[in-house]
Protein backbone atom coordinates (compact mmCIF):
# COMPACT_ATOMS: atom_id res chain seq x y z
CA UNK A 1 0.00 0.00 0.00
CA UNK A 2 1.36 3.57 -0.97
CA UNK A 3 2.06 6.01 1.57
CA UNK A 4 -0.82 8.13 2.37
CA UNK A 5 0.21 12.18 1.33
CA UNK A 6 -0.49 14.21 3.90
CA UNK A 7 -4.19 15.06 4.12
CA UNK A 8 -5.65 18.98 2.85
CA UNK A 9 -8.70 20.61 3.40
CA UNK A 10 -10.56 23.44 0.50
CA UNK A 11 -13.03 25.78 1.38
CA UNK A 12 -16.45 23.91 0.14
CA UNK A 13 -18.39 22.95 3.60
CA UNK A 14 -19.40 19.22 2.78
CA UNK A 15 -20.57 15.83 4.25
CA UNK A 16 -17.71 14.46 6.47
CA UNK A 17 -17.77 10.69 6.22
CA UNK A 18 -16.18 8.09 8.83
CA UNK A 19 -12.74 7.26 8.15
CA UNK A 20 -11.99 3.75 8.18
CA UNK A 21 -9.05 1.69 9.60
CA UNK A 22 -6.43 0.51 7.18
CA UNK A 23 -7.85 2.45 4.08
CA UNK A 24 -5.55 5.25 2.43
CA UNK A 25 -6.12 8.28 3.47
CA UNK A 26 -8.01 10.69 1.37
CA UNK A 27 -7.65 14.59 1.31
CA UNK A 28 -11.11 15.96 3.16
CA UNK A 29 -13.31 18.71 1.60
CA UNK A 30 -14.52 20.93 4.45
CA UNK A 31 -13.58 24.17 6.17
CA UNK A 32 -12.40 22.41 8.96
CA UNK A 33 -15.10 23.92 11.55
CA UNK A 34 -17.56 20.81 10.59
CA UNK A 35 -17.90 18.15 13.42
CA UNK A 36 -16.87 14.82 11.73
CA UNK A 37 -20.01 13.26 10.29
CA UNK A 38 -21.97 15.82 9.63
CA UNK A 39 -24.55 15.83 5.90
CA UNK A 40 -25.79 19.07 4.70
CA UNK A 41 -29.24 19.29 3.27
CA UNK A 42 -29.78 19.23 -0.67
CA UNK A 43 -30.27 18.46 -4.01
CA UNK A 44 -28.66 18.26 -7.22
CA UNK A 45 -30.65 21.36 -7.86
CA UNK A 46 -29.32 22.90 -4.83
CA UNK A 47 -25.82 24.42 -3.47
CA UNK A 48 -26.26 22.55 -0.54
CA UNK A 49 -25.76 18.65 -1.53
CA UNK A 50 -25.01 16.16 0.94
CA UNK A 51 -21.54 15.42 -0.29
CA UNK A 52 -18.49 13.36 0.90
CA UNK A 53 -15.69 15.31 2.59
CA UNK A 54 -13.51 13.41 5.06
CA UNK A 55 -13.60 9.93 3.10
CA UNK A 56 -11.52 7.05 4.52
CA UNK A 57 -10.33 5.66 1.04
CA UNK A 58 -7.81 6.48 -1.81
CA UNK A 59 -4.47 7.57 -2.24
CA UNK A 60 -4.50 11.82 -1.66
CA UNK A 61 -8.42 11.77 -2.66
CA UNK A 62 -9.78 15.02 -2.13
CA UNK A 63 -13.03 15.19 -0.47
CA UNK A 64 -16.51 15.12 -1.61
CA UNK A 65 -36.49 -0.83 6.20
CA UNK A 66 -39.66 -2.08 6.63
CA UNK A 67 -42.40 -0.45 6.62
CA UNK A 68 -45.77 -1.06 8.51
CA UNK A 69 -48.71 0.83 8.04
CA UNK A 70 -49.38 1.67 11.26
CA UNK A 71 -52.92 3.64 12.23
CA UNK A 72 -52.50 8.15 12.04
CA UNK A 73 -54.47 10.16 13.34
CA UNK A 74 -56.07 13.17 11.22
CA UNK A 75 -56.52 15.66 14.29
CA UNK A 76 -52.46 16.53 13.45
CA UNK A 77 -52.88 17.15 9.95
CA UNK A 78 -54.25 19.96 8.57
CA UNK A 79 -55.24 21.01 4.23
CA UNK A 80 -54.20 24.36 2.86
CA UNK A 81 -56.96 26.42 0.18
CA UNK A 82 -55.32 24.53 -2.69
CA UNK A 83 -56.14 20.99 -0.91
CA UNK A 84 -52.41 19.94 -0.14
CA UNK A 85 -52.32 18.28 2.96
CA UNK A 86 -49.32 19.02 5.54
CA UNK A 87 -48.25 17.54 8.29
CA UNK A 88 -47.92 19.74 11.64
CA UNK A 89 -45.74 19.13 14.35
CA UNK A 90 -46.28 17.31 17.08
CA UNK A 91 -47.38 19.15 20.26
CA UNK A 92 -44.15 16.96 22.25
CA UNK A 93 -43.02 19.43 24.92
CA UNK A 94 -39.03 20.38 24.07
CA UNK A 95 -38.90 17.72 21.20
CA UNK A 96 -36.91 14.90 23.23
CA UNK A 97 -35.18 12.41 20.87
CA UNK A 98 -36.25 9.09 19.73
CA UNK A 99 -34.16 5.81 18.92
CA UNK A 100 -33.94 5.40 14.85
CA UNK A 101 -32.73 2.15 15.25
CA UNK A 102 -36.19 1.10 17.33
CA UNK A 103 -38.53 3.68 16.07
CA UNK A 104 -39.56 4.20 19.71
CA UNK A 105 -41.66 7.12 18.54
CA UNK A 106 -45.85 6.50 19.36
CA UNK A 107 -48.26 4.89 17.12
CA UNK A 108 -48.64 7.39 14.00
CA UNK A 109 -45.38 8.85 14.73
CA UNK A 110 -41.63 7.99 13.32
CA UNK A 111 -38.52 8.81 14.35
CA UNK A 112 -36.56 11.21 11.82
CA UNK A 113 -33.48 13.11 11.55
CA UNK A 114 -33.69 17.01 12.07
CA UNK A 115 -31.89 20.46 12.35
CA UNK A 116 -32.36 21.30 15.68
CA UNK A 117 -30.69 24.65 15.56
CA UNK A 118 -32.04 25.84 12.74
CA UNK A 119 -28.62 24.91 10.77
CA UNK A 120 -27.71 22.98 7.34
CA UNK A 121 -27.34 19.31 8.75
CA UNK A 122 -28.88 16.73 10.77
CA UNK A 123 -27.96 17.07 14.38
CA UNK A 124 -30.67 15.19 16.18
CA UNK A 125 -33.59 13.57 15.76
CA UNK A 126 -37.52 13.50 17.24
CA UNK A 127 -40.72 12.20 16.43
CA UNK A 128 -42.76 13.54 13.26
CA UNK A 129 -46.15 12.92 12.23
CA UNK A 130 -46.58 9.85 9.57
CA UNK A 131 -48.81 10.69 6.57
CA UNK A 132 -51.61 9.30 6.38
CA UNK A 133 -51.03 7.83 2.50
CA UNK A 134 -47.06 7.29 2.79
CA UNK A 135 -44.56 7.10 0.05
CA UNK A 136 -42.71 3.84 -0.02
CA UNK A 137 -38.79 3.33 0.07
CA UNK A 138 -37.91 4.09 -3.93
CA UNK A 139 -40.81 6.63 -4.36
CA UNK A 140 -41.10 10.36 -4.90
CA UNK A 141 -41.37 12.14 -1.70
CA UNK A 142 -42.10 15.27 -0.13
CA UNK A 143 -40.74 17.31 2.65
CA UNK A 144 -42.18 20.05 4.81
CA UNK A 145 -40.98 23.00 5.78
CA UNK A 146 -37.65 22.51 5.08
CA UNK A 147 -35.17 19.69 3.55
CA UNK A 148 -34.14 19.14 7.47
CA UNK A 149 -37.20 19.62 9.62
CA UNK A 150 -37.74 15.90 9.92
CA UNK A 151 -41.73 15.92 8.23
CA UNK A 152 -41.68 14.26 5.34
CA UNK A 153 -44.31 12.14 3.03
CA UNK A 154 -42.00 8.83 3.43
CA UNK A 155 -43.13 5.50 5.35
CA UNK A 156 -42.03 4.58 8.88
CA UNK A 157 -38.40 3.13 8.80
CA UNK A 158 -37.53 5.66 6.00
CA UNK A 159 -36.93 9.35 5.13
CA UNK A 160 -36.97 12.01 2.03
CA UNK A 161 -33.61 12.15 0.23
CA UNK A 162 -32.05 13.93 -2.33
CA UNK A 163 -34.31 16.98 -2.01
CA UNK A 164 -34.84 19.85 -3.92
CA UNK A 165 -34.29 22.52 -1.68
CA UNK A 166 -36.82 24.62 -4.35
CA UNK A 167 -39.77 21.88 -4.73
CA UNK A 168 -38.75 20.44 -1.34
CA UNK A 169 -39.45 17.25 -3.69
CA UNK A 170 -36.88 13.62 -3.57
CA UNK A 171 -36.75 10.03 -2.86
CA UNK A 172 -37.59 7.99 0.08
CA UNK A 173 -34.83 6.09 1.21
CA UNK A 174 -34.75 3.11 4.20
CA UNK A 175 -33.08 3.35 7.38
CA UNK A 176 -30.85 1.33 8.65
CA UNK A 177 -31.86 -1.85 10.31
CA UNK A 178 -30.59 -4.00 12.73
CA UNK A 179 -27.94 -1.92 15.32
CA UNK A 180 -25.16 0.43 14.98
CA UNK A 181 -22.93 -2.62 15.75
CA UNK A 182 -24.06 -4.88 12.94
CA UNK A 183 -26.13 -2.51 10.72
CA UNK A 184 -28.69 -4.52 7.59
CA UNK A 185 -30.02 -3.34 4.75
CA UNK A 186 -32.27 -5.22 3.19
CA UNK A 187 -32.47 -3.99 -0.54
CA UNK A 188 -30.23 -5.50 -2.63
CA UNK A 189 -27.43 -3.74 -3.67
CA UNK A 190 -27.58 -0.71 -1.14
CA UNK A 191 -25.09 -0.83 2.04
CA UNK A 192 -25.48 1.15 5.45
CA UNK A 193 -23.75 4.29 5.97
CA UNK A 194 -23.51 5.92 9.84
CA UNK A 195 -23.06 9.95 9.77
CA UNK A 196 -23.79 12.62 11.49
CA UNK A 197 -22.64 10.98 14.70
CA UNK A 198 -25.36 8.50 14.15
CA UNK A 199 -28.21 10.75 13.26
CA UNK A 200 -28.23 9.61 9.32
CA UNK A 201 -28.61 5.53 9.13
CA UNK A 202 -29.52 5.32 5.67
CA UNK A 203 -29.31 2.61 2.89
CA UNK A 204 -27.31 4.22 -0.05
CA UNK A 205 -26.80 2.49 -3.28
CA UNK A 206 -23.32 0.52 -3.95
CA UNK A 207 -21.57 1.77 -7.25
CA UNK A 208 -18.24 1.39 -9.23
CA UNK A 209 -16.77 4.60 -9.53
CA UNK A 210 -14.77 3.38 -12.46
CA UNK A 211 -18.41 1.99 -14.09
CA UNK A 212 -20.73 4.82 -12.86
CA UNK A 213 -24.00 4.03 -12.81
CA UNK A 214 -25.98 6.13 -10.40
CA UNK A 215 -29.50 7.90 -11.02
CA UNK A 216 -29.60 11.00 -12.86
CA UNK A 217 -28.50 13.92 -10.61
CA UNK A 218 -26.06 11.65 -8.35
CA UNK A 219 -23.00 10.69 -8.44
CA UNK A 220 -20.24 7.82 -7.37
CA UNK A 221 -18.65 9.02 -4.19
CA UNK A 222 -16.25 7.32 -1.73
CA UNK A 223 -18.36 7.49 1.77
CA UNK A 224 -16.67 5.53 4.77
CA UNK A 225 -14.92 2.18 3.19
CA UNK A 226 -17.53 1.89 0.14
CA UNK A 227 -18.46 3.65 -3.25
CA UNK A 228 -21.92 5.40 -2.71
CA UNK A 229 -24.27 7.00 -5.13
CA UNK A 230 -24.72 10.49 -3.29
CA UNK A 231 -26.48 13.80 -4.92
CA UNK A 232 -23.93 15.45 -7.57
CA UNK A 233 -23.69 19.34 -6.84
CA UNK A 234 -24.40 22.20 -9.62
CA UNK A 235 -20.98 22.72 -10.92
CA UNK A 236 -19.27 22.42 -14.26
CA UNK A 237 -17.31 19.13 -13.35
CA UNK A 238 -13.26 18.88 -14.29
CA UNK A 239 -11.94 16.65 -17.13
CA UNK A 240 -8.69 14.89 -16.85
CA UNK A 241 -5.74 16.99 -15.35
CA UNK A 242 -8.35 20.20 -14.18
CA UNK A 243 -7.98 21.79 -10.82
CA UNK A 244 -11.00 20.37 -8.41
CA UNK A 245 -11.23 21.24 -5.10
CA UNK A 246 -13.55 18.41 -3.80
CA UNK A 247 -14.67 15.14 -4.72
CA UNK A 248 -17.09 16.04 -6.56
CA UNK A 249 -16.34 18.53 -8.82
CA UNK A 250 -14.97 15.65 -11.71
CA UNK A 251 -16.20 13.85 -14.25
CA UNK A 252 -17.56 10.68 -13.65
CA UNK A 253 -14.86 7.96 -13.28
CA UNK A 254 -12.26 10.60 -12.36
CA UNK A 255 -11.50 11.15 -8.86
CA UNK A 256 -10.28 14.49 -7.24
CA UNK A 257 -7.14 13.77 -6.04
CA UNK A 258 -3.84 15.55 -4.15
CA UNK A 259 -1.81 17.64 -6.70
CA UNK A 260 1.41 15.65 -6.58
CA UNK A 261 -0.24 12.64 -7.83
CA UNK A 262 -0.73 14.40 -11.56
CA UNK A 263 1.33 15.77 -14.19
CA UNK A 264 1.82 19.64 -13.67
CA UNK A 265 -0.95 20.64 -11.03
CA UNK A 266 -0.52 23.79 -9.43
CA UNK A 267 -3.71 23.41 -7.49
CA UNK A 268 -5.07 22.05 -4.23
CA UNK A 269 -6.00 19.12 -6.60
CA UNK A 270 -6.72 17.71 -9.97
CA UNK A 271 -8.73 15.14 -11.89
CA UNK A 272 -7.73 11.88 -12.48
CA UNK A 273 -8.55 8.48 -13.66
CA UNK A 274 -9.95 5.31 -11.62
CA UNK A 275 -8.68 2.59 -13.09
CA UNK A 276 -8.55 -1.12 -12.81
CA UNK A 277 -5.21 -3.10 -11.43
CA UNK A 278 -5.23 -5.67 -13.49
CA UNK A 279 -5.51 -3.70 -16.66
CA UNK A 280 -1.98 -3.76 -18.35
CA UNK A 281 -3.03 -0.39 -20.37
CA UNK A 282 -4.53 1.88 -17.74
CA UNK A 283 -6.20 5.56 -18.90
CA UNK A 284 -3.22 7.41 -16.95
CA UNK A 285 -1.10 10.33 -17.64
CA UNK A 286 2.15 10.14 -18.58
CA UNK A 287 4.18 8.50 -15.33
CA UNK A 288 1.02 7.14 -13.46
CA UNK A 289 0.73 4.26 -12.22
CA UNK A 290 -2.65 2.49 -10.99
CA UNK A 291 -2.39 2.50 -7.76
CA UNK A 292 -4.71 0.39 -5.40
CA UNK A 293 -7.56 2.18 -3.89
CA UNK A 294 -8.38 -0.25 -1.11
CA UNK A 295 -5.44 -1.92 1.10
CA UNK A 296 -5.01 -5.61 1.25
CA UNK A 297 -7.89 -7.02 2.33
CA UNK A 298 -9.92 -4.20 2.59
CA UNK A 299 -11.88 -3.93 -0.13
CA UNK A 300 -15.91 -4.50 -0.55
CA UNK A 301 -16.51 -7.23 -2.84
CA UNK A 302 -16.58 -5.98 -6.69
CA UNK A 303 -14.28 -3.37 -5.89
CA UNK A 304 -10.66 -6.05 -5.69
CA UNK A 305 -9.43 -4.41 -8.49
CA UNK A 306 -10.20 -0.78 -8.20
CA UNK A 307 -7.32 1.66 -8.52
CA UNK A 308 -6.82 4.96 -9.43
CA UNK A 309 -3.83 6.87 -11.86
CA UNK A 310 -1.46 8.34 -9.75
CA UNK A 311 2.18 9.30 -9.92
CA UNK A 312 4.45 7.07 -7.50
CA UNK A 313 5.47 8.93 -4.02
Amino acid sequence: MPASPPLARSTVALLVALLAPGCVFPMSVGDGNDEAGDVAAGSSTSESNPLPADSSTGPGVTGPASSTDPTTSADTNTTDETGVLFIEPLDIPGDPECDLWTQDCPRGTKCMPWANDGGNAWNATRCSQLDPDPDAVGEPCTAEESGLSGFDSCALGSMCWDIDLETLEGICVAFCEGDEAAPICEEEGTACTITNDGVLILCLPVCNPAVPDCPEGQGCYPLGDQFLCLPAPTVDPGSVGESCEDIAVCDPGLACVEPQLVPDCTSAGCCSPYCNVTDPSPPCLPGQQCTAWYGPGMAPEGLEDLGVCALPV
